[in-house]
């Protein structure tokens, strides 16, 4: 993502209280940026792959990081900006592709819809 790219989605995001905005970035980050100063203040390393998509818990105290190439979960502590846990689903020649995610509300389970995908021998 250039500079150029980056403010104008910042310029989309800024809001009266300023905040923390997480945002997927290629290879494999999660850039933590002030929203006050419009500055790249962290990088969280992912070790699921490229990230997607995030989603927020319902206390606002972690997220939800999902990859499409590695077909990953890993959950943020977002106070530390540390991975606290992560998962891959992928597994020999059986790969599930994640649809989006949803936190239950007790942040017991995390929901989600996938579809299992098999390569076999001819393709």
């Amino acid at each position: 993502m250039n500079k150029f790219s980056l403010l104008i989605l910042l310029g989309l995001c800024v809001a009266a209280n300023a905040g923390t905005i997480f945002l997927p970035a290629y290879p494999d980050h999660i850039l933590v940026i002030d929203e006050a100063s419009q500055k790249i203040v962290d990088k969280i390393p992912s070790e699921i792959g490229i990230p997607t998509a995030i989603s927020q818990s319902y206390d606002r105290k972690k997220i939800y990081v999902t990859s499409n190439d590695k077909n990953g979960v890993e959950v943020v502590d977002i106070a530390s900006h540390k991975v606290l846990e992560h998962f891959e689903l992928n597994h020999g020649n059986q790969q599930f592709r994640i649809y989006g995610v949803a936190p239950d509300p007790q942040d017991k389970v995390l929901y989600t819809v996938v579809r299992e995908v098999v390569k076999q021998a001819d393709r």
